[in-house]
């Protein structure tokens, strides 16, 4: 059996730095932190996390299917808030325990054609995210009574063999996403809205072997923009608005699920013991506001303005 040790070079801050995304999505990815894409052999995932090395693996049909669960614990806030008037008040509240399951399929088939060139589809789940405060005098219930974000991917790639050392791979990323955006103000205001969408998104992929222990490992993932449309029960309670309780205005958002850049390099040792550094750059950058849109004029008033990163 081949024992294989992982090196994890992480930024200052690891808790913020993954955002919404989901990384791992096998159970090679978990046990590694998703430290495999210079290194996988053998193993269906390589569909996903680097499609080139699809042609270095065995002449055969690869499959894995796998069930991660989520544990999303409650959060605990105590401080001070300010009102309109600018009384402070103290606040003392929970979100709420959440707990999610998330299936994923990775597939790559045998040898096609005289060159070797492979096809994959993994089906995963890239990013989400989800709150809920549900205290009635408390003030994490105005901004996310529920805020919930689900998406699934399905990526089919192929690859080519250039030469016996190195492999390139291009694919096709579908990516359906779901949200859900709940506040409520008591007699002030609230917000019931959800929406879904489907995006469109390309990878590329390259592996090379300079030597029989060594293998570098390039991948990117570019960014999906997801326009998310629906619609939404508001209320405001303010005389010079005309937002009727009873009415339904439709809406929509538009988040990015960032592009993300891996470059990977692992070196097995006469023990067969296996090193693998990888660096990953998530743009992030590309997300700077959460900002709802609705075509109704006293609706984006109330609601349509843009909440900063």
């Amino acid at each position: 059996m081949k024992k294989i040790a992982l090196m994890s070079l992480v930024a200052s801050s690891i808790l913020m730095a993954g955002g919404f995304k989901i990384p791992e999505t096998s159970t090679n990815a978990v046990a590694l932190g998703a430290a495999n894409v210079a290194h996988n052999h053998n193993n269906a995932d390589a569909a996903y996390y680097n499609p080139a090395k699809m042609v270095f693996m065995s002449n055969e049909n690869h499959i894995e299917a796998d069930v991660t669960y989520i544990g999303l614990k409650k959060v605990n806030y105590e401080g001070t808030y300010t009102d309109s008037a600018n009384h402070v008040y103290a606040s003392d509240e929970s979100s709420q325990n959440e707990d999610f399951i998330v299936p994923t399929l990775h597939y790559v088939s045998g040898a096609l054609g005289e060159n070797g060139a492979r096809v994959g589809l993994s089906i995963v789940a890239p990013g989400g995210l989800s709150k809920q405060w549900t205290k009635q005098n408390g003030q994490g219930i105005k901004t996310a009574k529920e805020f919930t974000l689900e998406t699934i991917e399905i990526n089919p790639t192929a690859a080519f063999k250039i030469n016996d050392k190195l492999a390139v791979a291009v694919g096709f990323r579908i990516l359906h996403s779901y949200a859900v955006a709940k506040a409520f103000n008591r007699g002030v205001a609230s917000q019931d809205m959800n929406g879904d969408s489907t995006d469109f998104g390309y990878n590329l992929a390259l592996a090379y072997n300079p030597s029989d222990n060594v293998e570098i490992g390039l991948t990117y993932r570019s960014k999906i923009e997801m326009n998310l449309d629906g619609d939404a029960d508001l209320f405001y309670y303010v005389a010079s608005t005309h937002l009727n309780p009873e009415a339904n205005y439709d809406g929509g958002v538009n988040l990015p699920l960032p592009a993300a850049l891996n470059i990977a390099a692992a070196y097995t040792f006469s023990t067969k013991t296996t090193l693998e550094v990888v660096y990953e750059k998530t743009f992030w950058s590309a997300y700077k506001a959460l900002d709802f849109n609705y075509p109704n004029p006293d609706a984006e008033e109330v609601f349509g303005r843009a909440k900063p990163k």
